[in-house]
């Protein structure tokens, strides 16, 4: 699993610097990444960190003018992992 983890994370890196993309632009899908590794484990906190990716995801989404995105990234996704991390028992 880290292996393909590993190469998900080069593979990004690589077409990000082909095309020229800011970090900040490219951080949420590291932290997509992160948070994929956390729930293989069954951390409580991938929700957690999956909450406050996914607004980064809306300001990316915002950025590339992808409203409908942003607004499901924010009232949607955000909310629903946050939900999760807060009842888990």
């Amino acid at each position: 699993m880290y292996v393909f983890m590993a190469v998900a994370a080069i593979l990004i890196t690589v077409t990000s610097v082909i095309y020229k993309q800011s970090f900040l632009r490219v951080l949420p899908l590291y932290i997509s990444l992160a948070v994929g590794l956390f729930q293989s484990r069954v951390s409580r906190y991938a929700s957690l960190i999956g909450g406050v990716n996914s607004i980064l995801y809306a300001l990316v989404y915002v950025y590339y003018h992808l409203y409908g995105s942003a607004v499901y990234a924010l009232l949607v996704s955000c909310p629903i992992q946050l939900l999760t991390f807060i009842r888990w028992n």
